[in-house]
């Protein structure tokens, strides 16, 4: 019983190592099957692409070597047959190869319109940045000059200036003596009636009939010797001042001749240094004229309000040891790539000034130097 049991169990699981050997075939079987669909479907899918043919023409095809194979068996006509479809065949790849080179045609007129918009940019940024950087340029050439003459010219005005106020003081203290020398005739006047009046009182004191208006005449009389004593203190006070005027307008007599004597000297000097420099200054500002016309605006603005807001004068600048050469921080390689691209103008993002590759720099440079 237990052999019969033991022969049982090895024949069922016999059958079923059996069924799923079948079932692991007959997945093979469909995968295979699908693969092979999906291949054809992926050739026909090709050759309808490569060749771009209409259905038309594939059916007149057929239908015509149909014909072929059914009218004529022989030979002969299987060679033509062959040979008209070969022509066929060859007629469409040409149909089909005709719409890929028109658009690689097409692509190619597209990129040398790209290119030919990005040249045109190119140069429209680069114009822009020279008629700036060559502003700049008049500019320091003209704050060279100026440089060379020196602190002269605002010396010169400060000098003018001061001799002018020594002036206008001279004048003031003028007016002022004039109005002492008035004071004091004023006092000497008053004087003059105080002692007449003084007079007229002892005249009344002989005339007199009690001790008291005698008494009450010379009260007022010694009231009036005390107003002469003041007024001629006045006087002599008033006369002090005008002996410290004199001496101040002396002061400033002599302090304006010598800063006329200084000034002429000064004067000869700047005119010196404005001849040997005044051809160069006219160049340079005749230059500077027509160089300001070929400068938009709105460029014009800002390049005038950069200059204005900086101590030194440039507005305009270049890099120097991978700095910006106004304020001298570090510029990253990017934007150093960006600004020898010329795709647009850049400014510094510390200081604000226009910033400019070398190359721009060099043909400025050799412009002026012709």
């Amino acid at each position: 019983m237990a052999k019969k049991q033991e022969n049982k169990k090895s024949t069922s699981t016999t059958k079923k190592t059996n069924n799923t050997e079948e079932e692991t075939k007959k997945t093979a079987v469909a995968a295979k099957n699908t693969s092979k669909k999906t291949t054809e479907e992926k050739t026909t899918k090709t050759t309808t692409s490569k060749n771009n043919t209409p259905k038309s023409e594939e059916k007149n095809i057929k239908t015509s070597s149909e014909k072929t194979s059914k009218e004529t068996k022989s030979p002969k006509t299987k060679l033509t047959t062959e040979k008209t479809s070969k022509e066929t065949k060859e007629k469409t790849k040409i149909k089909a190869q005709e719409p890929i080179i028109d658009e690689k045609e097409n692509i190619k007129t597209t990129y040398n319109i790209k290119d030919e918009a990005s040249d045109n940019l190119e140069n429209l940024v680069v114009e822009k940045l020279k008629s700036l950087y060559k502003l700049q340029y008049i500019h320091s050439q003209l704050d060279k000059i100026r440089i060379i003459r020196g602190e002269l010219p605002a010396e010169v005005q400060d000098m003018e200036d001061e001799i002018e106020g020594l002036k206008t003081r001279m004048g003031k203290i003028k007016e002022e003596t004039e109005k002492l020398e008035e004071n004091i005739k004023y006092q000497k006047i008053k004087i003059s009636e105080l002692t007449d009046n003084i007079k007229h009182r002892k005249e009344q004191q002989y005339q007199v009939r009690n001790n008291r208006e005698y008494e009450a005449l010379t009260k007022e009389i010694e009231n009036l010797e005390l107003d002469i004593q003041l007024a001629e203190r006045r006087i002599r006070e008033t006369q002090d001042k005008i002996v410290l005027k004199q001496e101040q307008l002396q002061e400033a007599k002599e302090q304006i001749d010598e800063k006329i004597a200084i000034l002429s000297d000064k004067k000869s000097e700047l005119n010196e240094i404005i001849k040997e420099t005044e051809e160069e200054e006219k160049r340079l500002n005749t230059m500077l004229n027509e160089s300001i016309k070929n400068v938009e605006e709105r460029y014009l603005k800002a390049y005038n309000r950069i200059r204005n807001g900086v101590s030194n004068g440039l507005a305009v600048v270049g890099i120097v040891r991978n700095a910006c050469g106004g304020c001298f921080n570090n510029i990253p390689p990017q934007r150093q790539l960006e600004i020898k691209l010329h795709k647009k103008i850049l400014i510094c993002e510390y200081c604000g000034r226009i910033l400019v590759d070398d190359d721009i720099i060099k043909a400025v440079e050799q412009e002026f130097a012709k």
